[in-house]
């Protein structure tokens, strides 16, 4: 084989793999541009926009994954002004590339707070979402055609003085 040729199949091969790296069928790169981006900001965000389209005129809270005797289960998170948002994501991270905290269990998701009247109009596969990495948002954790796993461990109940959604921080003022 000469040289060129052989020259020209490394270039087509390293184009191909890097294109198989961007485009592949596991897309990892999209879940980690997800997770490098994101921040508290962004699933405040997501959170007020995903109540806005399934269950308007209510407030959710957010839960991150914690590990518990070595299992995954979500935590409400009570202030989002005192939650190490970095440790939430760091775990995340371990969960998926070091083999800890195992669980059936979200990383990060959301709940319909639970003492708003509107919240009983709610549609039960609406009342809880996950993030998903793929889609860069909070997704239901039920639908027609899939299942997401919220918590294996019953998580504490979210109420609407926990709520980070912008309903929930407007009725706070006069």
């Amino acid at each position: 084989m000469n040289i060129e040729r052989y020259g020209c199949l490394m270039a087509i091969a390293f184009i191909f793999a890097i294109f198989l790296l961007m485009v592949g069928p596991v897309q990892w790169w999209k879940h980690y541009q997800s997770w490098s981006h994101l921040s508290k900001d962004k699933l405040i965000a997501s959170a007020n926009w995903y109540i806005e389209n399934r269950a308007p005129r209510n407030d959710a809270c957010i839960f991150a994954v914690e590990c518990k005797d070595g299992r995954a289960r979500l935590k409400l998170i009570k202030s989002i002004n005192e939650w190490d948002f970095e440790a939430s994501k760091q775990t995340t991270w371990d969960r998926k590339f070091k083999n800890i905290c195992q669980g059936q269990t979200a990383n990060f998701a959301l709940e319909v707070a639970a003492d708003n009247t509107e919240s009983q109009k709610v549609y039960e596969g609406s009342r809880r979402a996950v993030w998903s990495f793929y889609n860069d948002r909070f997704i239901p954790a039920h639908t027609r055609f899939s299942f997401a796993a919220f918590s294996e461990i019953e998580a504490d109940p979210c109420l609407t003085n926990y709520a980070v959604t912008t309903r929930a921080k407007s009725n706070d003022s006069p």
